[in-house]
């Protein structure tokens, strides 16, 4: 089934064909497809071919059958042996991984190889963690072709000795040599070893004799074990050493501190029992107890006559263990406390706020004390300013002295008060009368600035007195004027404590000294009429100027002055009448004279009453009387002004 050239060559063959009438001969071949046998690499090609000749003349069938068979087993890929391992009793992990090992095979016709394995069953050796596991394998290829058997041997062996589990110098000890409880205990301890692959670990203890060292209360125990495991590995030798030491001093039975003392500086005889005192030690080992005693020179202290002896001892065993040092303190000390010479009070004192040469004097001001054995230091605690509730300028400082001798002996403590008062009031540094003025009733402008002034007022100690309280005052009219007058504005203005100011006025004076003027334009009532024409004399009589105040709402009170008619030089009916105006306002204040002129003219001729024709006649020339009546006629004339015109001129 391998052969893929032998099939090649087979399957390009073909057979031949001859014709008895010679001429070409055509061949048509028919490939069979591959028939699988008995399993699938095996089978056979069937081919045909069929020949005619030129005619068309067919041959009988010609038939090759290509046989295939597989009849080669599958052969092993992993190289005998590579699977063969040696694993410690102890490594499960290294036995599962040689355990899953597994050898590949492969087959010359391909296909999947089926796999057999038989394990084999663990075989002791020479003890009983160590032996061998024997697996074999075999392939089948898919036609059943069966390979060679493949072995694996796991060899499991046991070489590893027992490790302790018991830390180096964990049993070590070291003990007291009175400490007889702590060495049985320590000689009943023992190591625990442990074995990989586990089973019974046997012990084999060496118990060393006692050593003795430097001193007679001490030396050592060194005791050693071996352990072996099941198939004779032998640990490492472990070994224990008990130290027997004496290191432990001589305690003090006498406590700590009982021998200190303090004393007056005075008190020598006390001083002498105390240096002649001495504490007791003991040893845990017994034997002898030796003493030192070093005696301490007295240290001064913070003070004259104050200070200590320190006295220490120690104490020695016999194997020159050296206790605590024992330590007495004798203390010498000075507790008078001084006493104050200034008498309570009498540094206290009350100040104005303002007066700061009087507080420098204040608070430079100090008590005097006293003190039986030593030089006195005082210590002054400057109070801060403490306002009071109702007036941040008054207030208090409280100072306050304690005096301390050399050795600290501290007073009562002195107590200075200092009372800040506040009792000046402030005062305006704007000058009286500089804000009076005067404005003319119509200039709200400058009523409005008069009013939005006030004074500037300072204290002594308030730093900000601009909360002035204003009274507005209402305008009080003048007897003679209602649009004059004055407001009368006052101040006062408090200080953080209360005083008050004295009152600053002001008064701003109204008055009104302007005239009023005609608002009528000057010669606008000026008429020129006909003597003749009353009704528009009325009317021009009638008329009246316009006036206008700039603070009197009403001036219609103007007051006329009627010219009489005065003629012209040259015409009694022609002539003029001169009206004259004034007003005034409430405060009599006079308008310039406002004059109106009706020109009276006579323009108009007379006009004849006499018919016109009515004076002609016809007389005879002989009617001479006639004549002289019609001569002595005349007519009659009339004029609408002149009541008089017979001033007639006859031509």
């Amino acid at each position: 089934c391998s052969d893929t050239a032998g099939l090649a060559t087979a399957q390009n063959q073909a057979p031949v064909a001859t014709d008895n009438c010679g001429g070409t001969i055509t061949y048509t071949k028919t490939s069979g497809a591959f028939a699988a046998g008995s399993c699938s690499n095996s089978g056979t090609y069937t081919n045909t071919w069929i020949a005619k000749d030129v005619c068309l003349n067919t041959s009988t069938t010609f038939t090759q059958v290509i046989t295939i068979e597989d009849t080669t087993a599958p052969t092993w890929t992993t190289p005998s042996g590579t699977l063969n391992v040696t694993v410690q009793c102890s490594d499960v992990e290294g036995l599962a991984t040689a355990q899953n090992q597994a050898p590949v095979a492969t087959d010359n016709c391909g296909g999947t190889v089926t796999y057999t394995k038989t394990s084999g069953a663990f075989t002791a050796g020479s003890c009983s963690n160590s032996g061998t596991y024997t697996n074999t394998w075999i392939a089948k290829d898919i036609c059943l072709n069966t390979s060679t058997t493949f072995t694996q041997v796991i060899t499991i062996e046991d070489t590893t000795a027992p490790t302790w589990t018991t830390s180096a110098n964990a049993l070590n000890v070291t003990l007291q040599c009175s400490d007889v409880e702590g060495l049985a205990t320590a000689q009943n301890q023992a190591p625990v070893a442990t074995d990989n692959c586990g089973e019974t670990i046997t012990y084999t203890k060496t118990s060393g004799t006692f050593a003795a060292g430097s001193c007679s209360n001490s030396g050592t125990y060194t005791n050693t074990w071996i352990a072996k495991d099941i198939c004779l590995n032998t640990s490492t030798t472990f070994t224990q050493v008990i130290t027997i030491e004496d290191t432990t001093a001589p305690s003090w039975t006498t406590s700590a501190n009982a021998l200190n003392i303090t004393l007056q500086c005075s008190d020598t005889a006390g001083l002498t029992t105390a240096q002649n005192q001495a504490p007791v030690a003991t040893d845990n080992c017994g034997g002898t107890v030796t003493y030192t005693k070093t005696s301490g020179i007295f240290q001064n202290g913070s003070c004259g006559s104050t200070g200590t002896y320190t006295n220490t001892w120690i104490a020695k065993d016999i194997c020159d263990n050296s206790s605590s040092i024992f330590t007495q303190v004798i203390t010498i000390q000075d507790t008078a406390i001084p006493t104050w010479i200034t008498q309570t009070g009498s540094l206290n004192s009350t100040l104005e706020c303002s007066d700061t040469a009087g507080l420098i004097a204040a608070q430079n001001q100090a008590p005097t004390a006293t003190a039986n054995c030593s030089i006195v230091t005082y210590t002054k605690t400057t109070g801060s300013f403490v306002a009071s509730q109702v007036c941040s300028n008054s207030g208090t400082y409280t100072n306050s002295w304690i005096a301390k001798d050399n050795c600290g002996n501290t007073t009562d403590t002195f107590t200075q008060v200092i009372t800040i008062e506040d009792t000046t009031a402030p005062t305006w540094t704007t000058a009286a009368g500089t804000l009076n003025v005067t404005v003319q009733c119509s200039d709200a402008e400058a009523l409005t600035a008069a009013q939005a002034q006030f004074p500037i007022a300072i204290d002594t100690c308030d730093g900000d007195v601009s909360n002035t309280v204003k009274t507005s005052g209402v305008f009080v009219p003048s007897e003679t004027c209602a649009n004059a007058g004055t407001y009368t504005n006052t101040w006062i203005v408090k200080d953080d404590c209360g005083n008050s100011s004295h009152t600053f006025t002001q008064i701003i004076t109204i008055e009104d000294t302007t005239a009023p003027t005609w608002t009528t334009p000057a010669g606008t009532l000026n008429v020129t009429v006909q003597c003749s024409d009353a009704e528009a004399l009325m009317a021009a009589q009638a008329q009246f100027p316009i006036a206008n105040d700039t603070c009197d709402g009403d001036v219609s009170n103007s007051v006329k002055t009627s010219g009489v008619f005065v003629p012209s030089e040259t015409c009694a009916n022609a002539g003029t009448y001169t009206n004259t105006w004034i007003v005034k306002d409430d405060c009599g204040n006079t308008s310039d004279t406002f004059t109106q002129i009706i020109t009276i003219e006579d323009t108009t001729a007379p006009t004849w009453n006499t018919p016109a024709g009515t004076l002609n006649v016809t007389v005879q020339c002989s009617d001479a009387e006639a004549l002289t009546a019609a001569q002595a006629q005349f007519p009659i004339a009339t004029d609408t002004c002149d009541g008089d015109v017979s001033n007639t001129v006859k031509t």
